[in-house]
């Protein structure tokens, strides 16, 4: 566990809202979309939170971990008709203690997996940017299986050592374990329109098995129909012939009781009744 003994604060005045001082802070970001955003979308979101960090006074000199590095995980999780964008860098200090203390009570999901799939337990690196945007999803939502009709959650982390150029940085594997199992989406190699291509792919394939699937049901439908017609049809033919049957067999009981002597004089007594009316 982090040992901090400053007085964990937030502090809401910046572009992200840090929590903790010094080199035990933490920052995190929350944006809301109406429509869709692409993976490019998200990376570039996540850069933007980035660029702020190395470029303002106040945080370019404690972004940086103790290794030299700053990251920013982002997660996108979509809630009904709304996609809720989460930003995270490497949790430290009092939200790193937050993630100990209360991270199996309140994103029991996300703890069990990060859990089962640990981290090297060294420095400030306990529990990475990944882990704290997914415990930020899971206490703000109480779960992070998405709900009917909603896409699973997806993840992309950028950053950089001090010095280089902000990039795509490779989700580690204990990561990509934890959310394999929690079912999130991650931008593991090539670029976020890499994916963005594969996204409208799948989108284009999903429209054609959509279309398939109805052209089945409608086919099934008139098949089913048309058998209803064809039932009618014969049910109506069977009544008849029933009907038919059962003339006869009236006309030759007839016959058997000597009410008649054999067909031509029913036929004949059918005649007389007819002109005596």
């Amino acid at each position: 566990m982090a040992t901090n003994t400053i007085n964990p604060v937030w502090d809401f005045s910046g572009f992200m809202h840090r929590f903790d001082q010094g080199r035990y802070a933490t920052w995190f970001k929350e944006r809301q979309y109406d429509t869709r955003p692409t993976w490019k979308q998200l990376f570039d979101a996540g850069v933007e939170c980035f660029n702020w960090l190395i470029q303002d006074p106040a945080t370019e000199p404690v972004c940086f971990t103790t290794r030299g590095v700053c990251l920013v995980a982002t997660l996108c999780y979509q809630y009904g008709g709304t996609y809720h964008v989460y930003h995270g860098t490497i949790p430290r200090g009092g939200f790193l203690d937050t993630l100990w203390d209360a991270g199996a009570l309140k994103a029991e999901t996300w703890f069990a997996a990060a859990r089962k799939y640990p981290h090297p337990n060294d420095s400030d690196l306990t529990f990475h940017a990944e882990d704290g945007v997914l415990y930020t999803c899971e206490t703000a939502f109480k779960t992070l299986n998405p709900a009917k009709g909603c896409e699973a959650p997806r993840m992309v982390v950028c950053g950089a050592n001090i010095g280089r150029s902000v990039k795509r940085y490779n989700i580690c594997s204990p990561c990509r374990k934890i959310g394999r199992g929690l079912k999130v989406k991650m931008l593991l190699k090539g670029s976020a329109r890499d994916l963005d291509k594969k996204d409208r792919r799948e989108k284009a394939l999903r429209k054609r098995a959509q279309r398939k699937e109805k052209n089945r049901r409608e086919w099934e439908e008139q098949q089913w129909w048309e058998h209803q017609q064809r039932e009618i049809v014969e049910a109506a033919r069977r009544s008849r012939e029933r009907q038919m049957w059962q003339s006869r067999e009236v006309g030759r009981r007839h016959i058997g009781n000597g009410l008649f002597a054999d067909a031509d004089d029913l036929k004949a007594s059918f005649v007389v009744r007819r002109h005596s009316i």
